[in-house]
């Protein structure tokens, strides 16, 4: 998984996230417990996540249509893609003694730890995207698109894009 984060901060030309993620798995490591323990963000090495979706946006390849993976949720084309790769580099995904991928990708998918976890510190967010919603469909996908484009640009909005809300 290290190598993984490591390759795909490289991939996207950006070695400061690939150092950070590195000096991130070495204090983990040694002062973490083995990697149980998040000293790190105490010390001002923030997790960095990306993916290879992330990769190819950065690559210039375009999002492409939005989508609705079953067990992975909402995805752009661009992202499916990523989502593959990622599967196909992930060592989880060999450790199994040759099943199949399919069943791999699902089983990766389906993390019971994440989604709770997701889902216990996400709870009033989703709620109100789901029922308070006009359309929760359409709020997804712009909600989606638009964290998946903030994420692509480098956590950077940019301004002048914004609507001015209080112009005549």
């Amino acid at each position: 998984a290290l190598q993984h984060l490591v390759d795909q901060h490289v991939w996207q030309v950006d070695g400061e996230a690939a150092l950070s993620t590195l000096g991130r798995f070495t204090v983990n490591t040694i002062y973490g417990a083995g990697g149980a323990l998040d000293p790190a963000a105490e010390l001002g090495l923030p997790k960095e996540d990306t993916d290879f979706g992330l990769t190819l946006a950065s690559w210039g390849v375009s999002e492409g249509a939005y989508i609705e993976l079953p067990l992975f949720g909402p995805s752009t084309e661009r992202d499916a893609v990523g989502l593959l790769v990622d599967v196909a580099l992930s060592p989880t995904t060999y450790i199994s003694g040759g099943s199949e991928p399919a069943v791999q990708a699902a089983l990766q998918a389906v993390r019971p730890i994440d989604i709770l976890e997701t889902r216990s510190t996400r709870g009033a967010l989703i709620d109100d995207l789901l029922y308070r919603s006009e359309d929760s469909y359409v709020s997804l996908r712009s909600n989606y698109i638009q964290n998946r484009r903030r994420r692509a640009s480098g956590n950077e909005t940019d301004v002048d894009s914004l609507p001015d809300l209080f112009s005549n």
